[in-house]
């Protein structure tokens, strides 16, 4: 019960943390503020929203889970995000920078910025179901922390979750980036030492090596194209991280932009290996034990004060995404459905009221639909997967000045559709969905890009005297 008290504490400080950074910058007056932060973020606010995003609640609880099922090959969900954000620096964010001075606020008004206006619905909608999927697997897995510790329902605690992260959404971009610091630094410091207590105990990887099965200490568990799949898919799906673009949107520079997500993916190498070596010790430790709650059953075989600690590593996990992703699902609602769509003359002040009403109903509709789901790591690995196919597209067409609007969205659609129908079915025959949604995507690029008839498409053009109009050192 200590433990649940100390845990609501920080809840508590946390949220008012974020609500004083908020009032402070006055983050609610306008859109800019709210969605941007004003375009006033450095290198260290960006570090730790980024890190926040990389490493949910769902990925650290997930993680753990998985590895205990499976192995250290759980890592690849966070690796291949970490990857995604190097890709992302060396390719694609000057890209975003050019569409962010053209006003762009979102990911898919970005891609109407290169392609057309149903290109960027597509994308919406990519955007919308990848993040309700990533969103809806928070409340889930802080009420499995929570729930225990005071013999409440699961389902209970998952819906009390879900009220504190709308609320800790309303904070808008820079309170969320305030509270990423005090998330974060709690996070690594508590898994970290779950793990480092862990591996003393167990003796190390050849203790285990001698207990579990030989699969438990492979990076490529089950198979070699999963691992790439799983990877990759994370790698190219994070080409469209709103929080990533959010950045690159918000920061100050591009260099504060550059370093604080560079630091944050190296940070997060080698953080993923703290939740996947808690799982696999867990299993050795503890064969019979609950794979959803094993972080933290771990934790608890060093007492009580181990315990909170970890409990509050975990919730620090989930608060430091949780709100984030309802704000990117809030801005791309708002700003790609309801002034594109409903009402293009939307002033400031309806378009804060909707985005505000748009992060209640969304917490509430996806909470409700991550109580039904079933693991926690698959869903979000797929979800990045799904997403992956618009971030290949956008990084042949940045390059490839043939690529025109019309195969940039059959592209988009099918291989979306494809990896999608991929996914909630279960991936058949063991393949994961990164590789037919590309395949399929990619190929309908290259045919109607090669038979377009265009040496340089008029798309690109645009793109290019867009770009030739700003300065080389915003650039």
């Amino acid at each position: 019960m200590a433990a649940f008290f100390v845990v609501v504490a920080y809840i508590v400080i946390t949220t008012a943390v974020g609500w004083y950074l908020s009032s402070r910058a006055k983050s609610s007056n306008d859109t800019k503020s709210f969605f941007l932060a004003k375009k006033n973020l450095g290198p260290i606010l960006i570090c730790f929203l980024m890190f926040g995003e990389m490493v949910a609640g769902s990925s650290t609880v997930g993680s753990a889970t998985t590895a205990f099922n499976s192995g250290l090959s759980s890592v690849w969900t966070n690796w291949g995000q970490a990857l995604g954000v190097l890709v992302f620096v060396f390719t694609v964010s000057k890209f975003y920078r050019v569409a962010s001075h053209n006003g762009a606020y979102s990911v898919p008004e970005a891609f109407e910025f290169r392609f057309d206006h149903r290109t960027r619905l597509v994308v919406m909608v990519i955007v919308m179901v990848v993040y309700g999927i990533m969103f809806a697997m928070q409340p889930r897995a802080a009420a499995a922390v929570l729930a225990p510790m005071i013999n409440v329902d699961i389902t209970v605690m998952s819906w009390v979750m879900a009220g504190i992260f709308i609320v800790q959404a309303l904070v808008g971009l820079r309170g969320i980036a305030g509270m990423n610091i005090v998330h974060a630094s709690v996070l690594y410091a508590g898994v970290g030492l779950v793990a480092f207590l862990a591996f003393r105990e167990v003796g190390g990887l050849a203790a285990i090596s001698q207990t579990l099965p030989e699969h438990f200490l492979r990076v490529d568990y089950p198979n070699v194209q999963s691992m790439i799949g799983t990877a990759v898919g994370s790698m190219f799906g994070f080409i469209l991280s709103s929080t990533l673009v959010a950045n690159v949107y918000g920061a100050k520079s591009k260099k504060a932009a550059n370093t604080g997500v560079t630091v944050a993916a190296l940070l997060v190498i080698l953080f993923a290996l703290f939740p996947a070596f808690v799982g696999v010790a867990g299993k050795y430790l503890m064969p019979d034990a609950a794979a959803g709650t094993i972080l933290y059953s771990v934790a608890g075989r060093y007492g009580d004060i181990v315990g909170g600690i970890a409990s509050m590593a975990i919730i620090a996990a989930v608060f430091s995404t949780g709100p984030a992703f309802l704000l990117t699902l809030s801005t791309t609602l708002t700003r790609d459905f309801y002034v594109a769509l409903i009402k293009p003359d939307a002033d400031d002040k309806a378009q804060l009221r909707f985005s505000k009403l748009a992060i209640v109903g969304i917490g509430l509709v996806a909470t409700f639909l991550g109580l039904n789901a079933t693991s926690i790591l698959s869903q979000v690995s797929g979800a990045f997967q799904i997403r992956s196919v618009a971030g290949v597209v956008l990084i042949i067409s940045v390059y490839w000045k043939k690529v025109d609007k019309r195969a940039a969205f059959w592209s988009i659609l099918v291989g979306g559709i494809v990896a999608a129908v991929w996914h909630f079915s279960g991936q058949p025959f063991g393949i994961v969905p990164f590789w037919p949604g590309n395949i399929v995507g990619v190929a309908i690029l290259l045919v109607l890009t090669l038979t377009n008839g265009y040496s340089v498409s008029p798309d690109y053009a645009a793109y290019q005297e867009h770009m030739s109009a700003i300065p080389s050192e915003e650039l």
